[in-house]
């Protein structure tokens, strides 16, 4: 197997050990591959903007290629470094920085903020009104959410 798939399944099988709470979903998977990314680890992916945050073509291909392996052959030997671990656990903590009340939608808000601003160079009030025009549900969590990267270094003040 290819060494950039291989580490795209550490990255994943440990983002969802990392993210127990969150639901995987394809959206999601996307959001937090590029969160990890933003946050030091290079897995090689470029992204767009796409109808609700950050999307790389070429990351949704590696998860088609990934699904179609056996789980359990590829890299069960293998391990992430150790900034690769701590770069999850930056993640991690933004994660679980939702409450109930944020409901679904938190870590796709997450970095699609964190594109807005730190990608396209909007400025908060663009990037709240690009982001609450896409996705009006977001309205309530987009705030927070920036607030969310701001504690974590993730977006300048």
């Amino acid at each position: 197997m290819e060494s950039s798939l291989v580490a795209l399944k550490l990255v994943v099988r440990s983002l969802e050990e990392a993210t127990e709470a969150v639901e995987t979903g394809k959206a999601d998977v996307q959001s937090l591959v590029y969160l990890v990314q933003q946050c030091g680890v290079d897995l090689g992916y470029s992204y767009g903007w796409y109808e609700m945050g950050p999307f790389s073509p070429a990351l949704a291909r590696s998860c088609v290629r990934l699904a179609d392996q056996d789980a359990a052959a590829v890299a069960p030997d293998k391990r992430l470094s150790a900034p690769a671990l701590r770069c999850i656990d930056r993640v991690r903590g933004l994660v679980s920085s939702r409450t109930e009340a944020q409901g679904s939608g938190w870590v796709s808000a997450l970095a699609a903020m964190h594109f807005l601003q730190n990608q396209v160079g909007k400025s908060e009030p663009e990037a709240m009104q690009v982001i609450t025009t896409a996705r009006p549900e977001w309205t309530s969590i987009a705030g927070a959410a920036r607030q969310a990267l701001v504690e974590n270094d993730l977006i300048a003040v």
